[in-house]
């Protein structure tokens, strides 16, 4: 019963590590985060570390790479 709750537990929390979205900035800093809108300008985007936070912005010209999690 304990191999079982180990199990599931892992096939749970392995689906939470690989959800989530990547900013890689021109700087190489990365922003582990969820991307909330793309616009023209800029994106926004919510820090996975603190959901209740405001969601922040960034100008697409600092931006190197954004990764989704799909």
């Amino acid at each position: 019963m304990k191999k079982l709750f180990v199990l599931v537990s892992l096939v749970f929390l392995s689906g939470y590590c690989f959800a989530q979205d990547l900013i890689i900035k021109i700087n190489r800093e990365k922003i582990v985060c969820k991307v909330v809108e793309v616009g023209t300008q800029e994106v926004k985007y919510q820090k996975l570390d603190k959901p209740d936070d405001p969601v922040y912005g960034i100008s697409k010209g600092l931006i190197s790479e954004i990764k989704l999690a799909d």
